[in-house]
This record gives C-alpha cells, structure tokens and sequence, in this order.
C-alpha cells in the first residue's frame, strides 16, 4: 500500500508460501519471520524484503527454534521474536545490521502465542494472546536499553489472534478472540503512563487474525479471518480514534499474515 494515496499493488511473490508469521521492520528492509508452510511445517527462517526495489530473499540467519503465531517488537538496531505456539516463552534477536540471531537471555512471562506487539524507541509491548490451556490478557515490557522482561498488567480483554501497530503516543492492539467469539475492538496503550484502555472506533468487522501498518497519521488494518479469510482494510484515524474503510482492498483474501512498512 502506498500510504499517500491509498493504492495497493502486487509488487511480486515470497519465496516461499508461509501462514501465521511474524515480522519486523529495519530503515531498510521488512523481515518475514517464522510461522508455517502447507502441511503445516513449522519453520525458522526468515525472509526479507528490500524497500529499496522491492525484492525479497532469504535472511542469512534463521530464528533459533521453529515458531509460528510469536509476538514481535523492534527498535533501530534490533527485532525481537517472543513466544508461539509450540508455546514457548523464549525471544530472539534479530541483529539489522549483521543478520544474526541470537537469544537475548530473558524469557516473557508466560509461554503463549497468537499475540503480537508495539513498541515506541524506549520500550516494546507484547499483549494478549493464548497459553496452552486459556486466552490470556497478559502485557509483558522489554526494555531495549536493558533487555529486561517485566509484566506491566492486562489489557482490557483476553483474546488471541490479534494485531497490533503504533502511533507516536499510543500502541494498538486490534480484532482478535476464538472462532465463535471475534471481536471488532481496539485497545491502546499510553505510552507515557503504560495505562490501557479502549479505543473510540472499531473494526468495521468482527475478526481475528488481522494485520496492521501504520505511519504518523494514520493505521491501516488488513485481511483477517471473519469466519472466512477477509481482504477488507480499515483505517484508523490517530487523531480522533475513529475508523473508517478506505476504497481499495488487498488483492486477494487471506489471514495470519505478516505486515510492515517504511515511511
């Protein structure tokens, strides 16, 4: 999607067909993360797209353990892979500047999947999400000047299979919950007093498995599951909270995707 107009174009394949990943962006490229191929085989590799003329290949470093539905953060330097289903509480660290991964030392709180984060330049934020047994509401804080974990308190609602992006003041975190229970909700964090709470508008459609990018004005949240796979898009307005649905759509109608941006 071109930002400045709203426009969406096909600009070419994977290298591999992949479900329920995770991504993470540097000032240069988007990183595809983990997740699954048809059988399902889970996977650790990971794949980057070149913002520069938009083609992808294989990251030279691969996660340190299969993952799919794991939460991610990032800042200038690193991206960090939390958790998924098989549901572990590990996180990697993706180095932008030299494609390596390494394991950064400390766990998140509980072994989950099936959530994601936001972050701004200090902190990420990983919320919600599901353990092996229950839908959790769970918020975990990392540090990036110390890689330190810490359990910061819930969100407004358990669920699972959300999407999450991030304005200057405020991450989002949007849509989600069980097939049966789908939710067109949308909770933010303050980031100056780590208070959550819900946001104005929701998603024009209750669903799951949604994904999301953002730039200083605006959030765009794409695809998704409804039941069936979805290629709406809806948009929200930082300033007022309101959302509203853009003409265009994705070309195609999918779910558990990745998605990342650059300026």
């Amino acid at each position: 999607m071109e930002f400045s107009t709203e426009t969406i174009r096909s600009i070419g394949d994977l290298n591999a067909a992949v479900t329920d990943c995770t991504s993470a962006e540097s000032s240069t490229y988007g990183y595809r993360v983990g997740g699954a191929t048809p059988g399902p085989t889970v996977i650790c590799s990971i794949e980057r797209l070149d913002f520069s003329n938009e083609t992808s290949s294989s990251n030279p470093g691969s996660l340190t353990q299969a993952r799919r539905y794991s939460g991610s953060v990032s800042n200038s330097n690193y991206g960090y892979f939390a958790g998924g289903n098989p549901y572990v509480c590990t996180v990697d660290r993706l180095d932008f500047y030299t494609d390596s991964v390494s394991a950064p030392g400390q766990d998140i709180t509980q072994a989950r999947g099936y959530f994601e984060g936001a972050n701004n330049t200090s902190y990420g934020y990983l919320a919600g999400g599901q353990t092996a047994s229950v839908n959790v509401c769970t918020v975990d804080r990392i540090d990036f000047a110390t890689e330190t974990i810490t359990d910061i308190g819930n969100n407004t609602q358990a669920r699972n299979n959300i999407g999450a992006f991030e304005s200057s003041s405020y991450g989002y975190y949007f849509g989600g919950g069980q097939p049966g229970g789908r939710v067109c909700t949308i909770d933010r964090i303050e980031f100056s007093t780590e208070t959550f709470s819900a946001n104005p508008g929701q998603l024009t459609q209750a669903r799951n498995s949604t994904r999301g990018s953002a730039n200083g004005d605006y959030g765009w949240m794409g695809g998704g599951s409804a039941p069936g796979s979805s290629s709406i898009i809806d948009r929200l307005d930082f300033a007022s909270g309101t959302v509203s649905s853009p003409t265009q759509s994705l070309t195609q109608v999918r779910s558990a995707m990745a998605a990342f941006s650059n300026g």
